[in-house]
């Protein structure tokens, strides 16, 4: 499914999980992929860096290997195959070796929106 379905990639730098790979992947009916900062924009929590015209969309934000310690409902849920929900502010795991959640009371940043990006 995702094969067919128009993609486009954003490298974060991000200061407290290095390098994110942002994968905005616009589903059926999607026309086009449009980001609107530059290449070296900073961007903060909930600032808009794009958006998907027209259609269903998703972003899938990949990490580097052990930068970040999952919650423990997505790692139950994803080793049986099921989906969970995750909406804008949720946290989803932590700085690994870190105690501070990846979102805290809307004011931590949410990993596909860190402090600056490439």
């Amino acid at each position: 499914m995702y094969s067919e379905n128009a993609r486009k990639i954003v490298p974060i730098d991000s200061p407290q999980f290095g390098r994110v790979m942002a994968v905005c992947i616009g589903a059926m009916m999607v026309g086009s992929i449009r980001t609107t900062v530059a290449e070296g924009d900073t961007v903060k929590r909930g600032e808009e860096f794009g958006y998907f015209a027209f259609g269903g969309s998703t972003i899938v934000c990949l990490f580097e290997r052990n930068a970040v310690e999952w919650d423990e409902d997505l790692l139950i849920n994803g080793r049986a195959c099921l989906e969970t929900l995750v909406r804008v502010g949720m946290g989803i795991g932590r700085k690994r070796g870190s105690q501070a959640p990846l979102v805290r009371d809307g004011q931590a940043g949410c990993p596909c929106a860190p402090a600056s990006s490439a």
